[in-house]
């Protein structure tokens, strides 16, 4: 079989430093690792059912501007999935841009708050796959000053009252 390792006449593009960091850098704990198969169905058979602990995340030890420019490579190659997205994420973002991304959900996007507590701007333009229940999110971002949503055909006008309500520069 051929190595799918970078031979030393591969260039180090940006992409390839990017995913080995994803692959490799961020290794969970052992603590992190998911649960055994069956999950809280044989839990509950043993009558012994207990909700799960938080786990922390882990963060990838690369500058912000490092982590920008691979979300934007994932973003435009549309890879940007919802693990790659909480990796990547940091909490000196102003602006996030997520246009087009239609791999990621809602648990994802409703811990942008508490990952990047200083968002003014958001664009999450063309993520049609976004429904009206998983911006509520949004209301938690009060130093958004602007938000993209063109293209997310889901959603409904009154799920945006209590964005407005909480982010008064929005208006």
């Amino acid at each position: 079989l051929p190595s799918t390792e970078p031979t030393s006449a591969t260039p180090r593009t940006l992409t390839i430093l990017c995913l080995e960091a994803l692959l490799h850098g961020a290794v969970p704990a052992p603590c992190c690792m998911a649960p055994p198969a069956g999950g809280s169905f044989w839990a509950l058979m043993d009558g012994d059912f207990r909700e799960p602990e938080p786990k922390p995340l882990p963060t990838l030890p690369l500058p912000h501007t490092l982590k920008q420019r691979s979300l934007s490579h994932l973003r435009r190659a549309g890879l940007l999935e919802d693990e790659a997205l909480l990796l990547l994420l940091d909490g000196s973002y102003m602006s996030l841009v997520l246009r087009g991304c239609r791999r990621l959900s809602a648990d994802s996007l409703s811990l942008c708050p508490m990952l990047c507590p200083g968002l003014t701007s958001l664009d999450l333009s063309w993520c049609w796959q976004l429904t009206s229940l998983d911006l509520g999110f949004l209301p938690q971002l009060v130093n958004l000053r602007g938000v993209a949503l063109c293209g997310c055909w889901k959603l409904e006008s009154a799920s945006l009252w209590p964005l407005l309500d909480s982010c008064p520069s929005l208006l």
